[in-house]
């Protein structure tokens, strides 16, 4: 069967077929809400309207209408998850609904949505009689809710509105031309290899199945072998700096600085365990993978790697694949034009801000998706953006550590006038209300938009900035970068004879709290108590958690002697630590029934690039539990982290230097 999806403006129509179910299953919600909670983890069976039907059932049979419809929006859409599933199952013989009337109703939804998903499969002719292109009908874009399906005319669409007079680019990039492409050439290449059969099933599931694309990252892998991995069908991917030769893209800032696997081998920073055998059970814990506990019965050792722990400790026979000698760190800011950037991607919260145009995508490092132009339902036309965005943007410990930096230094090389777009959230308004503030950064320079009004949007602009590494396996930048971000808040460095503290950071009751903070701070002060330097034994120790003003927390983070923290987003405060300052990250050692995941070395990178006296202690626990600090452990380390504080000579680090250049526009 031949699938041409030069038709997607039909299939896009038979999309609107659902929209009136969805309201009425909308409709229904309304009716019972009064009568029952549809919160997490209610059993909406047990309640029920007067029209014998159970709200939590209408609600994921809704969703399940919706998910099947081919345009699942994840969470957005279905905080349960998996509604077409939950309608299956309520709709079989296999477990009896809680009565007839919701057997019938959830089966004829489901009957419904697979309708929707076969009428989807149609083929329908893209040029009328006359041999025009068919106007591409209006879609209702489902981010926005009920509200907005109600008047779809309201909302921008791909190919419903003309482009822009001001537009530079007169024929900008379309995702659907491009999401038509990739599909023509993925089915072309499927058939050529037999497996074409396979792709009506694909297309009841979702449309944007039909373009194949592929992202593949795996830490034990040469970059060479996964690139082949990660690809969008009908572009050409263009990875990390490379994107600087690229014909018709503009070097627009460069600088050479160190990356942090050379400034610990050349003795510019340290990442240290407790003592010499804490290494060596510590080289044994992560011998394995960046981010996975290996198994009891697992002995195997991954010895060549991009980031890890035994890396950042020196283990022994433990190899750095991407290794760059001092100053040969090269950060670039380009100028991609009538490029796009995508938040149609499902899971956006990870995955979205990719950077592509009619021919190429620029996976400007490991973390960065491909774009899904094939989920596109409306586009924003600018002139010039700047763009930077890490996974995770809502999340502290993501936000202030991978994406932070990267805005500041765009607002440091961008021409004036273009602004540079973040995420709206709690976290990114929080940060940069100092810079706002204090005048460092220009409240018009930062496009704040939330990501649920990104959702399912492509952003077109004239011009499209955006920053490249050649160290490609890292999202953390080097020191240069975070100089200039540190600056930015103020400058930098408290004298020690102004810190006075230990800052003892309190995760609160999330996951990975400290269990026996009183032990654990009697034995702090035990060693304060003990200590020969006169200057030490005047230290307290200071309980931090996240005040209302992140001033007040940059101010108590800068005038700390020495930081004990566990691991977790606190530790993206390490920005605002005076230079210098000994830090002990607490990481917990085993895996949970929960997760796998290993103590993630990300601070630990951070801390080697602001040149910070780093070492690393493990607790026992999980990532999902509390962490019980080892003692013995925890007060070796912290004995070790007052002689760097106060007797820094002793550990033989070469102080840092610049590499001779600061960041400059060409």
């Amino acid at each position: 069967m031949a699938v041409n999806l030069s038709d997607v403006g039909q299939l896009r129509a038979a999309y609107l077929a659902t929209q009136a179910e969805l309201a009425q299953a909308q409709a229904q919600l309304q009716e019972i809400r009064s009568a029952a909670d549809i919160g997490a983890g209610s059993r909406g069976e047990r309640h029920q309207s007067s029209s014998g039907v159970s709200p939590f059932l209408v609600r994921k049979a809704a969703a399940a209408h919706f998910n099947r419809s081919g345009h699942s929006v994840g969470r957005a859409a279905d905080p349960y998850g998996g509604g077409a599933h939950f309608a299956r199952r309520y709709a079989s013989a296999d477990r009896p609904a809680p009565n007839d009337s919701h057997r019938s109703w959830a089966a004829s939804v489901l009957s419904r949505a697979r309708n929707t998903a076969a009428a989807l499969t149609r083929s329908a002719p893209s040029r009328d009689a006359a041999g025009q292109r068919r106007r591409r009908p209006p879609l209702a874009h489902p981010a926005r809710g009920y509200a907005a399906q109600k008047n779809p005319e309201a909302l921008p669409l791909p190919g419903r509105l003309p482009v822009p007079d001001w537009r530079q680019c007169r024929a900008p990039p379309d995702p659907i031309d491009i999401c038509e492409r990739c599909a023509n050439l993925s089915y072309a290449a499927a058939a050529g290899s037999g497996a074409a059969a396979a792709f009506p099933a694909a297309l009841a599931e979702s449309p944007a199945a039909l373009c194949r694309t592929g992202y593949k990252w795996q830490w034990d892998v040469s970059a060479a072998e996964l690139e082949a991995s990660n690809f969008v069908t009908g572009l050409r991917t263009v990875s990390g700096v490379k994107a600087a030769n690229e014909a018709g893209v503009e070097v627009v800032a460069t600088v050479e600085q160190s990356n942090w696997p050379a400034l610990i081998k050349e003795g510019r920073s340290m990442v240290r365990a407790a003592s010499e055998e804490h290494k060596q059970r510590l080289c044994s814990l992560w011998r394995h993978v960046q981010n996975q506990l290996p198994m009891a019965t697992d002995r195997e050792v991954i010895y060549d790697s991009y980031i890890s722990w035994p890396l950042l400790l020196g283990c022994q026979g433990f190899r750095h694949r991407e290794y760059e000698p001092l100053c040969r760190n090269t950060a670039t800011v380009v100028r991609v034009p009538c490029g796009l950037i995508d938040f149609a991607i499902q899971d956006a919260q990870i995955k979205c801000g990719a950077v592509y145009d009619a021919t190429r995508w620029y996976r400007v490092d490991q973390s960065r998706w491909p774009p899904a132009p094939c989920r596109s339902r409306h586009l924003i036309h600018m002139r010039s953006v700047g763009v930077a965005i890490s996974v995770y943007p809502e999340a502290v410990g993501h936000f202030v550590p991978e994406q932070l930096p990267k805005i500041l230094l765009l607002n440091r090389t961008l021409p004036a006038g273009v602004p540079i777009l973040a995420i709206e959230s709690r976290t990114s308004s929080r940060y940069l209300a100092p810079l706002f503030d204090s005048g460092a950064l220009s409240r018009d320079r930062i496009l704040l938009k939330p990501l649920a009004d990104l959702h399912l949007a492509t952003i077109s602009a004239d011009s499209v900035f955006t920053l490249a590494n050649s160290h490609f396996s890292g999202p953390t930048e080097g020191d240069a970068t975070f100089r200039l971000a540190r600056v930015s808040y103020g400058g930098g460095s408290v004298p020690l004879e102004s810190r006075p503290y230990v800052l003892l950071v309190d995760r609160g009751l999330s996951a990975r709290r400290i269990s026996n903070v009183p032990a654990l701070r009697a034995a702090i002060a035990a060693v304060i108590a003990a200590h020969p330097d006169p200057r030490a034994r005047l230290l307290t120790i200071r309980d931090w958690r996240p005040g209302k003003l992140v001033s007040d927390d940059i101010s108590a983070w800068r005038h700390a002697a020495v930081v004990v923290a566990p691991h977790g987003a606190g530790l993206g405060n390490l920005l605002f630590a005076s230079e210098g300052t000994p830090v002990i990250e607490i990481c917990f050692d085993r895996a949970t029934f929960q997760s796998r995941m290993a103590c993630p070395p990300m601070y630990g990178m951070m801390g080697a690039a602001l040149g910070l006296p780093y070492f690393v202690v493990t607790g026992s626990g999980g990532y999902t539990t509390p962490i019980e600090a080892d003692l013995p452990q925890t007060t070796a380390a912290f004995q070790l982290a007052l002689e760097a504080a106060y007797n820094a000579s002793s550990f033989g680090l070469i102080p840092a230097s610049k590499c001779g250049n600061d960041w400059r526009r060409r």
